[in-house]
């Protein structure tokens, strides 16, 4: 039985602010259906008129929402019968108690007739299996206080008779028991409640009693509770160490050992003025079984590595979905909600930007997405004053600026209208928007980057490189670089008359792997999708099921006070260091170690062209070792550079990939407790 609440609008008056939809928390057959009148009169709802469901709710300063216009099932979340709409709440709207808001859309041709607000709330349940939000609620506020109140005393006279916080885990040399001086920044994300250790956080709050809080994660393969107590005689007890390993992971351990391998990277090249962000590209989430996994070990990586380090922003460039001749809108909008969820906590709490790609309205399948189901998975996850979130085409364009690292993100449609190619509308909203700088005093300090999908070297895109190369030419603010998806690799060239880098981001899935670059360079497909290496020799890097290797994607930092742009590569593929310095520039090239068991004492991670290079590979105690790899400019140099555990080149040409891998030995050894070398 769905339970309904009806709402009058009258659409010749300012609506009524205090109108409430009223929800239980845990429901899942709620819905709200609006009465549409005009001067008194019924307002009939025009034929193929479509509607978008944009839910909201801000929590300890975190703001968490979510758009929609079908249901789990695939079927719409909306009804339209004459003069009335009604619309079905998710169960995902009504997981979380509290007061939010609901904004309603109505579409049609094209374009938005009607646009209204409702305030949304839902009363918690408390018969809810598990801690009720409002618990979580209640400690959320309590940590917070006492960490507010902590800060006050630690920075006057120390902490005193605050709270106290110890740590057990099965491991105690890694985590002695500590005080809340060391522990500290505890917060609420939607269901979780998190602390802050060192920069990781620690997720799953366990229990909650009289005076004592206890929390229990995983971190760096090491189980651990966190307890909180008001009186600091009492540390933890027999039980918490009992059910310490009963905390199983929740992603492959390989996926949480790239993240630190990458997250590592990325402190190494950090400066405090540094940009940092994440970019996926080319999901298609329907290609096959193993491109959904992927995505979700791609999406549990980047959620690791932002526990473990900062992170400015996330970008998807698009293509989430198949759309192959067999797809259909149902499907794809399955698609769509599985992507969502594979990166949903990975982009909780960060600017995010969420770009078209050209197979992304299923123009393939022939059952083709509308402008407002687009607009509903995709734009409408854009947030700002600078977004087009609904032109006169597909909109979903826009730029996002960052003034502390003085940084404008502009990311671009090109896929505008249905074509490869951005619309003139949008090439004249760039010159005249996006490009502006007239209102910022210190415009020459700032730096541009540009977002895409389909690179601007390809497709109806000459307009705007001619923008491109006219702004460069008299520009204030530095355009700094390109990244887009579409290719499937690694391409990375110089682009319009001010050699801009234009940088491809490699897919998520499984599927091309370059096979466009065995055609040969004159071929079309190869000069566009086709990766070559110095000697024109196609380049590979296939992914491997149940590795690291199963999926790849880059997290990209601009240094600025250095002119260099580092692209870590989680999964398959390798590092790229670009400078955007000028000619005069030195190359440089990256250093990606991918050991197994095995440790390198060179921790250099870039080297400049034509400088030697040396490092001893130790195999850890107790393992075998099993395989070496070096490779530079994406040739196999093995039998050249190595022997007896050192890695030697005379000069180095070419991005450096080394790859080790020892596995424990069943018995044997050195029997002496200490590493061996490689042999």
């Amino acid at each position: 039985m769905i339970i309904a609440q009806k709402i009058k609008l009258d659409l010749d008056q300012q609506p009524d602010p205090n109108l409430t939809i009223y929800a239980v928390q845990g429901e899942t057959a709620r819905a709200a259906v609006f009465q549409f009148f005009y001067n008194g009169a019924e307002w009939m709802v025009p034929e193929g008129t479509m509607v978008s469901i944009r839910h909201s709710i801000q929590q300890d300063g975190i703001l968490y929402s979510s758009t929609y216009d079908t249901l789990s099932d695939g079927s719409p979340a909306y009804s339209i019968d004459g003069s009335t709409v009604t619309v079905h709440l998710t169960p995902e709207v009504l997981s979380i108690w509290g007061l939010g808001n609901l904004q309603i859309g109505l579409f049609n041709n094209g374009k938005l007739i009607i646009t209204f607000s409702v305030g949304l709330h839902v009363q918690m349940n408390a018969s809810l299996e598990g801690i009720t939000q409002e618990v979580r609620n209640d400690l959320t506020q309590q940590i917070h206080t006492e960490v507010e109140s902590l800060r006050d005393i630690m920075s006057d006279a120390g902490f005193g008779n605050a709270y106290y916080v110890n740590v057990c885990c099965n491991d105690n040399a890694y985590i002695a028991d500590k005080t809340f001086a060391e522990i500290y920044a505890a917060y609420s994300k939607g269901s979780a409640i998190c602390c802050v250790i060192s920069g990781a956080w620690v997720a799953s709050l366990h229990s909650v009693s009289s005076g004592r809080i206890v929390f229990q994660a995983v971190i760096d393969r090491t189980y651990f509770r966190v307890v909180i107590n008001s009186d600091n005689s009492v540390t933890c007890t027999s039980d918490d160490y009992a059910l310490l390993s009963e905390m199983p992971a929740t992603v492959p351990q390989y996926v949480q050992t790239e993240a630190e391998r990458v997250a590592q990277n990325i402190l190494s090249v950090r400066t405090g003025q540094s940009f940092s962000f994440a970019a996926f590209s080319d999901a298609h989430m329907a290609y096959s079984e193993s491109s959904a996994v992927s995505t979700e070990h791609a999406g549990a990586g980047l959620k690791h590595i932002r526990q473990i380090t900062n992170l400015d922003m996330v970008a998807h460039l698009g293509d989430y979905i198949n759309g192959g001749p067999d797809s259909t809108r149902a499907g794809s909008k399955e698609e769509y909600r599985a992507y969502h969820k594979a990166m949903a906590e990975g982009c909780m709490g960060i600017p995010t930007v969420w770009i078209s790609g050209n197979h992304d309205a299923n123009y393939q399948g022939g059952d083709v997405l509308t402008l407002d189901e687009l607009y509903a998975h995709i734009g409408s996850n854009n947030q700002g004053d600078h977004v087009v979130q609904y032109g006169n085409e597909s909109g979903l364009y826009g730029y996002l600026d960052f003034p502390a690292k003085r940084l404008r993100v502009i990311y671009l449609n090109t896929s505008d209208g249905w074509k490869t190619g951005v619309s003139d509308q949008q090439v004249a909203w760039l010159i005249s928007t996006a490009f502006d700088f007239s209102d910022k005093t210190d415009a020459a300090s700032w730096g541009i980057i540009i977002l895409m999908h389909i690179p601007v070297t390809f497709g109806d895109n000459a307009s705007l490189l001619s923008a491109i190369n006219a702004y460069t030419a008299t520009s204030s603010a530095e355009l700094i670089a390109i990244f887009h998806g579409h290719c499937h690799n690694f391409r990375t060239e110089q682009v319009g008359d001010a050699r801009i880098w234009q940088i491809g981001i490699p897919e998520l899935c499984v599927g091309r792997n370059n096979e466009y670059g065995t055609a040969g360079q004159d071929d079309d497909y190869g000069s566009i999708f086709g990766e070559f290496d110095a000697d024109g020799n196609a380049v590979f890097y296939p992914k491997t099921s149940g590795t690291a290797e199963d999926t790849s994607f880059n997290v990209v930092t601009i240094d600025r006070t250095n002119k260099s742009i580092y692209c870590h590569v989680f999964g398959a593929g390798y590092v790229r260091v670009l400078s955007y310095a000028g000619a005069d520039a030195p190359v440089t090239y990256a250093i990606t170690n991918k050991l197994t068991n095995v440790t390198s004492d060179n921790a250099a991670t870039t080297i400049e062209e034509n400088s030697s290079y040396k490092a001893t590979l130790t195999v850890a105690d107790g393992c075998a070792l099993e395989s070496v790899v070096v490779s530079m400019g994406g040739m196999d140099i093995t039998a050249s550079s190595y022997a007896d555990g050192v890695v030697s080149i005379a000069a180095v040409n070419g991005n450096l990939i080394i790859s080790a891998t020892a596995a424990m030995e069943e018995s044997g050894g050195d029997n002496t407790g200490n590493d061996t070398t490689v042999p």
